[in-house]
């Protein structure tokens, strides 16, 4: 039987965290200050180059920044994602769920979304944080899911978290492929996901205790601002000019980053909620 939490969200999150926690989340804005001020030239040893990407540069180059203006956009959205990510596992007393995603993030995701943008050869380069500040954005479902589950509605579950997941790459499909053949297919994916997700949620609603779950301090708030972080974000994740002064904007590895942000950790916990 599940017990009806009661404390505030601030609270709960207090009760539930540990100040290591903050220190690990405020190391990735530590580390990509500190490899900014490396030298130029540094720096540039370590980006990806598409046409001989190397282990080293396969990792590094997501650390690597060399304009404040890009630094402060990732800086920017990834406390705008981990943070309410973990404020949702901790609140709901699943801290260490985020703890093994955000290991994942940092330690696995580089490679996957390095070696997945080097399959293309074309002579240029890559480097920046946003595709995996972008899978810490896909993470938030699975945690907003988990936070529901405990603080708002008991009915909701894990598999509910591909509702928002398919809303968010919905707006992706218009937004990065507009007007295409392409797009529609994705919009029409997203839309009966959304439908069919939207209808099994829909059913887990209990008014009493949504009610009784309003009345705490901050969760509906923290609720509702993950979801619409989530359905906003690829707005400017996916501009409708990629292309700036001398640089493309890499919306492909953005739209890897949250995919697979969202897909690796929603797997591995159903598959661990299988295996229970």
């Amino acid at each position: 039987m599940q017990r009806e939490s009661t404390d505030g969200l601030r609270a709960a999150v207090a009760a539930n965290g540990s100040p290591a926690d903050a220190v690990l989340v405020a190391a990735v804005p530590a580390v990509l200050v500190a490899v900014f001020l490396l030298p130029e030239t540094t720096r540039e040893a370590f980006v990806l180059d598409y046409r001989a990407p190397t282990a080293v540069d396969l990792y590094a180059s997501h650390f690597v920044h060399f304009g404040r203006t890009h630094l402060a956009a990732n800086l920017a959205a990834y406390a705008a994602a981990a943070l309410p990510a973990y404020c949702c596992c901790a609140a709901a007393g699943r801290r260490t769920d985020f703890l093994a995603a955000f290991g994942a993030v940092l330690a696995v995701f580089p490679y996957a979304l390095s070696g997945l943008n080097a399959v293309f050869v074309r002579p240029s380069v890559g480097y920046g944080f946003s595709g995996l500040a972008m899978a810490f954005l896909g993470f938030l479902p699975v945690a907003l899911a988990l936070f529901a589950r405990e603080r708002l509605l008991p009915g909701v579950s894990l598999d509910h978290a591909p509702l928002l997941f398919f809303a968010g790459a919905g707006t992706v499909a218009v937004l990065a492929v507009p007007a295409s053949r392409f797009a529609l297919v994705g919009v029409a994916v997203a839309a009966v996901g959304v439908a069919a997700y939207g209808r099994s949620l829909w059913r887990a609603v209990d008014a009493s205790r949504l009610r009784a779950a309003l009345g705490r301090a901050g969760d509906a708030e923290l609720a509702a601002a993950g979801v619409v972080l989530v359905l906003a974000a690829p707005f400017v994740a996916f501009p409708p000019d990629a292309a700036g002064d001398g640089y493309v904007l890499n919306v492909y590895s953005h739209l890897l980053g949250f995919c697979l942000g969202f897909i690796a950790p929603y797997t591995a916990l159903r598959l661990a909620a299988v295996l229970e």
